[in-house]
């Protein structure tokens, strides 16, 4: 018998070629042979072809694993060739945005900022930014970048003399006396501070023939737009040759005032005359703090009707608790030889004790 399978001519129950069962196997007709399969000439037995018959040493599955390797690397190429053209795209895309936005950052900087002023604009000046990222800002008109800056102004620390005065006159018992002042005006923005005062006596030749160095500041510093002294009410000329003249040279120091001024408040304030034709000013002052008081002056400035200075005198407190009140009382003392009618007003000024390190 043949096989249907294979076409082997055999004898048993299994084809000893491919294993086809002999119940399955019925003699063929060579007229039926199949269409890949001719008669050897001169025999019975078909004659076999090359391509159709499977090895039976390889197995079918290896086949198909094999199609699957030349598969996946046919999938895979466009796969890998799509994912290159999206990532490409994105890229061009975003670079397109950002070339956008960066461009759109420089005009709005460019619009906000005068070439003259030099400043830049920038997210930290209070600016805002829309959704491309272009930064809005206000630009200084200063051009330093500081809002805050424009406004405050340059500091200035200036001031004026408005007068030197010195006197000398001899009293009712035959006493050679001066008295001088330095007035001092703040026409800067900021506090001053008077020190280092002296007062020099020389003759018309330039000879030195006194110095007083003990010399008092009223007050101690003046805020902007106020009126200090450097004064000595009392020089003793007695000793000194006044035949060739006397020419008053006063030496000082104004500078800027580091601290802060405090001042306070008088309550109750009076002026009366004296027994010598003086005057005596009195007054309260509390102390409205959370410190104590270590020391304060008082000062008070004495001014004719003329509105001109003619006399400073003053007198100091210490060691005023919170809450507690300290009544003072100043002697009045003159540059000229004034009396307590000569006196057209007078200003108390409560400050406290000002010195700068």
């Amino acid at each position: 018998m043949y096989c249907n399978e294979c076409g082997t001519k055999f004898e048993g129950k299994f084809c000893p070629n491919c294993g086809t069962p002999a119940a399955a196997v019925t003699p063929p007709d060579p007229s039926d042979a199949p269409p890949h399969m001719s008669p050897v000439p001169g025999t019975d037995q078909p004659m076999r072809m090359n391509s159709p018959v499977p090895d039976p040493i390889q197995p079918v599955h290896n086949n198909k694993k094999s199609k699957k390797k030349i598969k996946g690397p046919g999938i895979l190429v466009p796969i890998l060739a799509i994912v290159v053209l999206l990532a490409a795209f994105v890229a061009l895309t975003g670079n397109s945005s950002g070339s956008s936005s960066r461009s759109e950052t420089t005009s709005a900087s460019s619009d906000n900022t005068p070439e003259s002023n030099g400043s830049q604009s920038t997210g930290d000046e209070g600016g805002s930014s829309d959704e491309s990222g272009a930064v809005t800002a206000d630009v200084p008109q200063n051009g330093n970048g500081n809002a805050e800056a424009q406004n405050a102004p340059e500091k200035v620390v200036d001031y004026v003399v408005k007068q030197e005065y010195f006197n000398d006159y001899v009293t009712s018992y035959n006493a050679h006396r001066g008295s001088a002042f330095v007035e001092i005006e703040n026409t800067g923005n900021t506090n001053l501070y008077l020190t280092d005062g002296k007062f020099d006596i020389e003759d018309n030749n330039g000879h030195l023939l006194k110095s007083e160095s003990m010399i008092s500041t009223c007050p101690d510093a003046i805020r902007p737009g106020e009126t200090g002294y450097f004064y000595d009410d009392y020089i003793d000329l007695d000793d000194v040759d006044s035949s060739n003249g006397l020419v008053f040279v006063p030496h000082y120091k104004v500078e800027e005032a580091k601290y802060e001024l405090i001042d306070y408040k008088a309550d109750d304030v009076g002026i009366r005359e004296d027994s010598m034709f003086t005057c005596k000013v009195s007054g309260r002052l509390t102390n409205t703090s959370d410190e104590e008081i270590n020391i304060l002056y008082v000062n008070v400035i004495y001014y004719g009707t003329d509105g001109n200075v003619i006399g400073i005198s003053g007198t100091n407190l210490t060691d005023i608790d919170p809450g507690e009140t300290e009544s003072f009382e100043v002697s009045g003392q003159f540059f000229k030889d004034a009396t307590y009618s000569d006196i057209a007003q007078y200003k108390v000024i409560p400050r406290a004790w000002y010195m700068q390190f």
